[in-house]
């Protein structure tokens, strides 16, 4: 699959995540393309991240999920379990100065984690941050500011 185009991210945000706020997040899948974030709201919705350097993209499936786990795990996968499951999104935006970039903000009773996913081709990445803490999938490049 193509990754998303400026507009065509723009869309699948306002339509297919966008109502997922107010959901929880009840669990989190890992292989080692991506991962598979399962939100509860009047059943479970899977937004499949497959971070493919050349062709990153995120889906959104409702049941079961399409996913492979994968018996290993990677750092920011645990690090998203022990800080976001349990916890509701509140906020799904773009970060439009940087191109295909979007953050998903979870909130709990005690504690904020945020979630930003890079979907540039050859820059693809998601980054967790709890705590004041961060931790990546892969190691991070400092986002371009698009002219």
């Amino acid at each position: 699959m193509k990754s998303y185009s400026q507009p065509e991210l723009r869309t699948f945000v306002s339509h297919r995540l966008k109502p997922l706020q107010g959901a929880r997040l009840q669990e989190v899948l890992v292989n080692d393309r991506g991962l598979a974030l399962g939100f509860w709201r009047q059943g479970l919705s899977w937004l499949i991240l497959d971070l493919n350097p050349n062709d990153p993209i995120a889906l959104l499936y409702d049941g079961e999920c399409p996913f492979r786990k994968s018996q290993k795990s990677k750092p920011a996968a645990l690090f998203l379990k022990s800080h976001g499951v349990d916890k509701v999104l509140r906020d799904v935006r773009i970060l439009e100065d940087y191109g295909r970039v979007l953050t998903m903000t979870l909130v709990g009773p005690d504690a904020e984690c945020e979630i930003e996913i890079q979907l540039i081709p050859k820059q693809a990445n998601l980054l967790v941050r709890a705590a004041g803490k961060q931790i990546a999938w892969e190691k991070p490049k400092e986002l371009a500011m698009r002219e």
